[in-house]
């Protein structure tokens, strides 16, 4: 694809997330009544506002080919857009910004489906949200519903005949998806950690250069690490990329926390970890055990300076750790504890925070300091210059 094809596509794309985004934000505003959808721990009542953003996150999805790099470079244009019109164009802002969560919603559904390598996962995933949105806009119409079932029967069965994995030749004859583009932009290639540099690839830097995430410093231990940014910033889909990584890996070990209770981390993943918190004391429960098995490995067998299936890394990964630490000086003493010394004994702490604020690390310099030592990503237009202060007050 030339440059200017690559462009044009991806301003459509940021014209589809916006247009989509604007549509949102008037059915969200129409009122009407939640929905019950079934989930793995039994139906739940999901409010109208969170059902019109999941369909138009569909929507978007669909619009760009369940592409994840597409999908987070359009969030992250409406993103910066959103910021850059705010005082000027305020409704237009409002719009860009939804647009951005609905990028960001639908970049979570590609890496839960495991679809960002693999092309059969991005097409049988293209084919079920294409059923879906058939049915909610053709509510509950017989006819509408039958034919949106023989498409995703039609398009399942082309899914299975191809290959497992990007890279690898079409069978001759198969064709795009509906809504699928014939160009897609830079995909993410699937897991790339090295385990002799521990690290692995999350993108690319300002300056056109391969940026990179040390999930643990072969020889030395786990390495901690800061992800920050405002609402739309991509600060989830990072994450995820971080814990697809390690969850790939036997010699490391997940232990998530979502205290704020968004659902923000995908079944795949919270089912493949050993442990789990749904609520801020439970965050603070694992906070708690995190400090014991430090204590336990210093006791019992003494560094751990390289991680193995026996004696794994454990990521204990927070998503939105301001509400933690916040008013809460016993999490932050934990927290402080696990980035000191924690990846000596193969414990590392990985947070996302709104803001690089001493106030989202309860007013600790030495936590804050210790999650961006090795791995710090500020996202958004103010990134830059966020790195730049939180490394000197460092």
């Amino acid at each position: 694809m030339s440059f200017a094809e690559d462009r044009s596509e991806a301003v459509a794309d940021v014209a589809h997330a916006r247009r989509y985004g604007g549509e949102c934000l008037v059915r969200e505003a129409d009122g009407g009544s939640g929905e019950t959808v079934g989930t793995e721990t039994g139906p739940r009542m999901l409010s109208h506002a969170e059902t019109v953003q999941i369909v138009h996150a569909q929507f978007v999805l669909i619009a760009l080919g369940a592409d994840l790099g597409r999908l987070q470079t359009a969030g992250r244009s409406c993103y910066r857009t959103a910021v850059a019109v705010q005082q000027e164009r305020p409704a237009d802002s409002r719009a860009y910004a939804r647009a951005a969560d609905l990028c960001e919603r639908a970049a979570r559904l590609v890496v839960a489906a495991g679809a960002a390598a693999d092309e059969r996962a991005r097409r049988r995933l293209l084919a079920v949200a294409e059923h879906d949105t058939a049915v909610a806009t053709g509510a509950v119409d017989p006819e509408v519903a039958d034919r949106a079932r023989r498409v995703l029967e039609s398009a399942l069965t082309g899914a299975e005949s191809l290959p497992d994995r990007l890279g690898a030749e079409d069978p001759a004859g198969t064709t795009p998806p509906a809504g699928a583009s014939g160009r897609r932009g830079p995909r993410y290639p699937g897991p790339t950690y090295d385990a002799a540099t521990g690290r692995h690839r999350v993108g690319v830097g300002a300056a056109g250069e391969p940026a990179h995430w040390q999930l643990n410093t072969p020889g030395v231990g786990m390495e901690n690490g800061l992800i920050c940014g405002a609402a739309g910033s991509g600060k989830s889909s990072f994450l995820l990329m971080v814990l697809y990584e390690a969850s790939c890996r036997p010699e490391f070990e997940l232990w998530l926390a979502d205290p704020a209770g968004r659902r923000a981390l995908p079944e795949p993943l919270t089912g493949a970890a050993a442990r789990t918190a749904a609520t801020r004391q439970e965050t603070v429960d694992l906070l708690r055990d995190a400090v014991g098995v430090i204590a336990e490995r210093a006791r019992a067998h003494g560094p751990v300076p390289d991680p193995t299936p026996d004696l794994p890394g454990i990521l204990l990964a927070v998503e939105d750790c301001a509400p933690v630490f916040a008013d809460d000086p016993e999490a932050t003493r934990l927290a402080e504890r696990v980035v000191a010394v924690g990846g000596r004994f193969g414990v590392a702490l990985v947070a996302t925070a709104p803001d690089a604020g001493l106030a989202s690390f309860g007013g600790s310099r030495a936590l804050r300091t210790g999650l961006a030592r090795t791995n710090c990503f500020p996202l958004g237009p103010d990134g830059r210059r966020t790195l730049t202060e939180v490394r000197r007050a460092g």
